[in-house]
């Protein structure tokens, strides 16, 4: 009986359709909406991307300037390619969020 119930309902209210967002469709390979600051509006990077730093940033833990040209590796994505979290190794170790513009492949 408690089947039967749950059919009904679910036939009354019909299926829900899937979410859609910027993360989704870009995932899927499809464009993000276009109110959509996610990704589409730079470089989307996947993790274990080898990526160059595109302007110098300032590690502030190690008090050290990491310098533009930087070579590193991409271990972390946030906020769906609007920032990425980078390993360096070369010229001092150091792990750094760099929003996706500070990054080029």
């Amino acid at each position: 009986m408690a089947n039967r119930r749950h059919d009904k309902a679910a036939s009354r209210h019909g299926p829900l359709p899937p979410r859609r967002s910027a993360l989704n469709a870009a995932d899927k390979g499809g464009r993000p909406p276009a109110d959509s600051d996610g990704p589409g509006t730079a470089s989307h990077f996947e993790e274990l991307a080898d990526v160059t730093l595109a302007s110098s940033v300032h590690v502030a833990t190690l008090d050290r300037e990491l310098p533009a040209g930087s070579h590193g590796t991409v271990v972390g994505v946030w906020q769906g390619g609007r920032a990425y979290e980078v390993e360096f190794v070369e010229p001092f170790e150091c792990l750094v969020t760099v929003p996706a513009e500070g990054l080029r492949s």
